[in-house]
């Protein structure tokens, strides 16, 4: 994951663009492990997601963050629910989330969203 923050912070809509499918298909394979960590979830959706319109300021407070999440099952645990509920309502959340996809999508079609290119020490 992030391929496409890499691809926009280099600069090219296009790319970004096939980077970002690339990036939903990393996070679709991660999805389908029955092991993946809150952490792992998590950070793959910043990284394709948020991490390319953030300044690196941004992003290592973030990743920093995503250090203290607790484990799958003291999440599910602390929010009252058991493995089975949880998963029935994040189907019904997903389905949600894509309807919203789908629909911001659209509104932005066509529109070049800018991305960071603020960094406080030079690239490697």
């Amino acid at each position: 994951p992030g391929q496409a923050a890499a691809a926009a912070a280099n600069g090219g809509a296009a790319a970004a663009a096939d980077a970002a499918a690339a990036d939903a298909a990393a996070a679709a394979a991660l999805t389908a492990e029955a092991q993946v960590t809150l952490r792992e979830a998590a950070s793959c959706a910043y990284e394709a997601a948020l991490a390319p319109f953030h300044t690196a300021i941004v992003k290592g407070v973030v990743r920093a963050g995503m250090l203290t999440l607790p484990s799958k099952e003291h999440f599910i645990a602390s929010i009252g629910e058991s493995e089975a509920t949880a998963a029935e309502r994040a189907r019904d959340v997903v389905a949600a989330c894509e309807e919203v996809h789908g629909s911001v999508s659209r509104l932005l079609d066509g529109i070049d969203m800018p991305t960071s290119s603020v960094w406080l020490w030079p690239r490697s």
